[in-house]
């Protein structure tokens, strides 16, 4: 349960930066396209580094 937790947070943590650059530096218009796109890479790197907590944790 407590990994769930942590994985909704890091995946919206993930998306605000991700729009934010996408937004600001890349000057991009946020099309449906674009958007799911980048759900879709959040939901990836969210996995990544939900597996490196969890495998760090279990080495502790």
């Amino acid at each position: 349960m407590e990994l769930l937790s942590l994985f909704f947070l890091t995946f919206i943590i993930v998306l605000a930066v991700n729009l934010f650059l996408d937004k600001m530096i890349m000057n991009r218009e946020m099309t449906r396209h674009v958007f799911f796109n980048n759900l879709f890479i959040c939901f990836l790197i969210s996995l990544v580094l939900i597996n490196i907590f969890y495998l760090q944790s279990l080495m502790s």
